[in-house]
């Protein structure tokens, strides 16, 4: 019988490129014949990220939600108000020339995103912040944007003036120079807000009351035994009150310092507040 001779099969297919682990690494055609690789083989190359982390995107969605509700002037307003005192809707209203009803609609999404609360008190509701770090960021974001935003710069500058050409001083140079007897001290905010609190031995002259106080003001001053100076302060760095009153003031002869932060420069270095209400 004569053998059975066997004959050899087709060879067998490459692994498609697809088949091969990646580990993370995409794969394509080397076509560079100067690198001693054969043109045609495959090699591994960085790829796409895998995707974001789970829970990642949903985190950052939620910081984005409560921004957003700060992209409104008027509920800007309402916050910085809000830093300084405990108000009811209607007073709000007046302190923004807003009506009721927008004014309860912007703190309503203030309140859903956290940043304010209510309590009822007969026909009315007084909201405040949930937190005085509130305050403290939402001067830093107004801080930020006039450091680094030329329209910003441009429009705080109308509307407080020249205030970098007043003189100013420091919360604790305030300090000292209340101990010694060598200041008086005007706090250029409404009254509701004094109340609330205001820096020891303050004076409180209403914005609206600015342009009869102030001439009564300085025979009391030149009058004083020893040298004194007038330092005057309101809500903060972006409260045009005190550089209208100090500017008023130097128009009659008397060159007083003006507190930038105002009230919350006080609040920083942790010096207590008087007033009925004072934190």
């Amino acid at each position: 019988m004569g053998s059975t001779q066997k004959t050899a099969g087709p060879p067998a297919p490459a692994p498609s490129s697809s088949a091969l682990p990646t580990h993370g690494l995409a794969t394509k055609a080397s076509t560079d014949t100067g690198t001693g690789t054969d043109a045609g083989t495959a090699v591994q190359v960085p790829g796409p990220p895998a995707g974001i982390a789970p829970g990642k995107l949903a985190m950052y969605e939620s910081f984005a939600a409560v921004a957003k509700t700060l992209g409104n002037p008027l509920r800007l307003m309402l916050l910085d108000l809000l830093s300084q005192a405990e108000r009811s809707v209607e007073a709000l209203a007046i302190a923004t020339a807003a009506s009721v009803g927008n004014t309860s609609a912007q703190l309503q999404a203030l309140k859903n995103a956290g940043l304010v609360q209510g309590r009822r008190a007969g026909s009315h509701v007084f909201y405040r912040l949930t937190g005085q770090d509130i305050a403290e960021v939402l001067e830093a974001f107004m801080t930020m944007a006039q450091t680094h935003n030329p329209a910003v710069r441009q429009a705080t500058a109308a509307y407080l003036g020249d205030v970098d050409g007043l003189r100013a001083i420091t919360a604790e140079q305030l300090r000292a120079d209340l101990e010694a007897g060598r200041v008086v001290l005007l706090d250029v905010r409404p009254s509701a807000e004094y109340a609330a609190g205001h820096i020891p031995t303050a004076r409180n002259i209403t914005p609206e009351h600015l342009g009869e106080a102030l001439p009564q003001l300085v025979p009391q001053v030149v009058e004083q035994s020893t040298p004194t100076e007038v330092v005057a302060y309101c809500r903060g760095p972006y409260c045009a009150y005190a550089p209208q009153a100090l500017r008023a003031l130097d128009a009659l002869g008397v060159h007083g310092k003006l507190l930038p932060g105002g009230i919350r420069d006080w609040r920083r270095f942790g010096l207590d507040l008087a007033g009925a209400t004072a934190t």
